[in-house]
């Protein structure tokens, strides 16, 4: 039988604390240092703090921004029914919108921008992308926006909070629309 005879090597003697043995005699216990601490460059805590105050400020702005009352847009004091064509669907969170082209009294287009529930709440009602594509009839009945609000990309369609949409073949979808 062959045994080693290898010696551990004896323990190192460099940095601050060379030459301090650990009271329990145990040389790889005592801490041991190559170089000098080197402050840290972390920014104060209160740097760090206001950073984080801002940041949760702007997303609290972006998330109640987001989340309406309807009665802030809409004047669910009066009812309004549409009879037109969509020209467009954003099928988007939070809300779906369709953009309906209308004739009024005289004959003039009128464009509504109506919006309905999330896109999960319009195909729980029992509608679906496909049956909200342009070019489909569509009745809506809703809460008109406020008097002088405009909305879309130009500024020019009148908004509405719809509560019931019903498509040319008679499939009708209500909504629940919080006040």
């Amino acid at each position: 039988m062959c045994e080693s005879k290898v010696k551990a090597p004896d323990r190192p003697r460099t940095g601050d604390y060379a030459g301090v043995i650990h009271p329990s005699g145990k040389w790889w216990l005592e801490p041991r240092l190559q170089s000098k601490v080197v402050a840290r460059t972390q920014p104060p805590k209160m740097k760090i703090r206001a950073s984080v105050v801002c940041f949760v400020v702007i997303c609290l702005q972006w998330s109640v921004s987001a989340h309406h009352a309807t009665a802030l847009q809409y004047d669910i004091a009066k009812t309004v029914r549409l009879k037109g064509v969509v020209s467009k669907l954003d099928w988007a969170n939070p809300h779906a919108h369709l953009h309906l082209d209308v004739k009024d009294a005289d004959g003039n287009a009128e464009h509504w921008d109506v919006e309905l529930g999330s896109p999960g709440a319009v195909i729980v009602s029992g509608l679906s992308r496909a049956a909200l594509s342009p070019g489909v009839t569509v009745t809506v009945v809703g809460y008109p926006g406020k008097a002088g609000s405009v909305t879309g990309p130009s500024g020019s369609e009148a908004p509405l909070c719809a509560t019931k949409v019903t498509l040319s073949d008679g499939t009708t979808a209500e909504f629940v629309v919080g006040i």
